[in-house]
């Protein structure tokens, strides 16, 4: 679901799906749809305007990796990971990212899940997040 959420560019049209088609009509894309070649990149730009507009900058080292003052938000395609300092902040800042709309901010349509112990196949212990050195 991660990849409509981008706009498409102007301009791109497909035919009229299967059992749906009009004689001489097409379809003028608003959102951009999975296996467009540029889909992920557009999302990824989404994204980073979204996090942006809500304080976050870009790593210099990894271009996945937004960071502000209190929160680390690691992504990988259309998964994102988020470590803050106050437990209480997550809430606030999930709650930006789905339904602030001050100020034209982009939002998001996401799916919170708790259990961060093996997001994307990768085992993440609490000994980890418990001895986190914040800079």
């Amino acid at each position: 679901m991660a990849f409509v959420q981008a706009k498409a560019e102007p301009g791109i049209f497909i035919e009229m799906p299967k059992m749906f088609e009009q004689d001489g009509c097409i379809l003028e894309l608003k959102r951009n749809l999975y296996r467009q070649h540029d889909a992920p990149l557009k999302f990824y730009e989404h994204l980073c305007k979204g996090f942006e507009q809500r304080g976050f900058h870009i790593s210099s080292f990894d271009p996945c990796l937004f960071l502000s003052d209190t929160c680390i938000y690691l992504t990988y395609v259309d998964d994102c990971i988020s470590m803050l300092q106050k437990t209480e902040e997550i809430d606030s800042i999930i709650y930006s990212l789905k339904n602030d709309l001050s100020d034209g901010k982009e939002v998001f349509l996401l799916d919170v899940e708790n259990n961060y112990a093996s997001f994307l196949g990768t085992d993440i212990s609490e000994w980890y997040f418990q001895n986190i050195q914040w800079i």
